[in-house]
């Protein structure tokens, strides 16, 4: 049985407005930051216009049940926009025009710069004979879930670095050192910040009970950090 696991970066606060020349001007510094192989490519490009992204928490998609037990049906909300063969380096030429406000948004970012991400594959491991090797950039906007099957929403808009694989025997606090040691990668988060920004208040009561229930999904030594992005993982550790 193959694994795919992806880690994310979060923003856990409510969402502003977001619209495509938001994003235009994101994906242009994304580009910018040398993490994705973009240029000649093709991706994903699905994007549903609503009022606000948290005006309700219904997913991008979803997974039906069918008369056979056990056994789903993926289902997906009926998307605008919902391309498959897009040429990423004309994306922020795509997005820039929809003024329009953004409900629900996935789309590619490209390929991962392997050399400079080679700090996070980990392979020939002799306790994991499946390597993990993390090699596709994308964006998600919506409820933003993490865990092994989704098992907690945790924020709105992140952006994720996805590949093969699952981490053990490293764990998730190893993985974000790791990361957090590429420049690159230091450059993004700030990217993040810098575009959407989140208030370093205190997290209440129940924000702290939710980290709490992360486990090992919070990456984190303390569970009383300021509100600011996170890391976190869709998949198993």
């Amino acid at each position: 049985m193959g694994f795919y696991s992806t880690l994310i970066f979060y923003r856990p606060a409510s969402l502003e407005l977001v619209t495509g020349q938001i994003l235009a001007n994101f994906i242009e510094k994304f580009f910018a930051l040398g993490l994705s192989r973009y240029s000649g490519r093709q991706g994903v490009l699905q994007i549903k216009f609503g009022k606000f992204v948290d005006q309700d928490m219904r997913p991008s998609s979803w997974i039906a049940p069918t008369n056979t037990p056990r056994v789903g049906i993926i289902k997906e909300i009926d998307w605008d926009i919902d391309q498959y063969n897009e040429p990423l380096i004309e994306l922020p030429k795509k997005l820039y025009p929809l003024q329009q406000p953004i409900y629900r948004a996935y789309m590619s970012l490209g390929g991962a710069m392997q050399d400079e991400l080679a700090i996070l594959h980990r392979t020939g491991s002799p306790q994991n004979d499946e390597d993990y090797v993390p090699d596709s950039w994308s964006l998600q906007i919506g409820p933003i879930e993490t865990g092994k099957d989704g098992d907690f929403t945790v924020g709105w808009i992140a952006v994720g670095l996805g590949g093969n694989g699952y981490l053990f025997p490293w764990t998730l606090p190893e993985l974000v050192e790791r990361a957090e040691t590429i420049a690159g990668i230091q450059s993004l988060m700030k990217l993040c910040r810098e575009t959407w920004s989140v208030d370093a208040s205190t997290p209440s009561a129940s924000i702290r009970s939710g980290r709490i229930e992360l486990g090992n999904y919070w990456p984190y030594e303390t569970f009383d950090l300021p509100m600011d992005w996170y890391w976190g993982l869709q998949g198993l550790l």
